[in-house]
C-alpha cells in the first residue's frame, strides 16, 4: 500500500461530474491550469495538492465532488479492505474532534451493496 499523509505534495485527483459531462469538465481544469490524466464520461483525473482540491471544489461549475485519493491497493475480500484502512495513519491528518465522511465506489462482484464497506 502506496500512502502519504502529507496532503501539501500531489495526489492523485478524481474530479466527478454528471454522465456525458466529462468533456466540459476537462476543458474547465485545463482552463485552471491542471493537466488532465485522465478522463471518462463520469469524470477527470489531475493531480493536486489538498489546497488544490478545495480550490477545484469552489471553482469548477460543472463538478460534483473533488476526490483526493490517500491511498490504494488491491483488495480480494472484505476483509483485506478493512485491514488495509486500518494500517493508514488517520491520526496524521484527523484531530479528535474533526469529523470525517466515507464515501466508497466499490467495484466487486462480490459485494452487492456498496454501502458495506462503511460499516467497520
Amino acid at each position: 500500500m502506496e500512502s502519504s499523509t502529507d496532503l501539501s505534495k500531489p495526489h492523485n485527483l478524481f474530479i466527478a461530474c454528471h454522465p456525458l459531462i466529462g468533456e466540459p469538465l476537462a476543458a474547465e481544469v485545463k482552463d485552471l491550469g491542471f493537466a488532465v490524466s485522465g478522463q471518462i464520461a463520469t469524470g477527470v483525473e489531475t493531480r493536486g495538492s489538498i489546497e488544490d482540491t478545495y480550490s477545484l471544489n469552489l471553482q469548477l461549475t460543472t463538478a460534483n465532488r473533488v476526490l483526493l485519493e490517500l491511498f490504494q491497493f488491491k483488495a480480494n475480500k472484505l476483509q483485506d479492505l478493512y485491514d488495509h484502512i486500518h494500517k493508514y495513519h488517520w491520526d496524521a491528518l484527523l484531530r479528535n474532534s474533526e469529523i470525517l465522511s466515507i464515501h466508497s465506489v466499490v467495484r466487486n462482484d462480490t459485494i452487492r451493496d456498496n454501502r458495506v464497506v462503511n460499516l467497520k
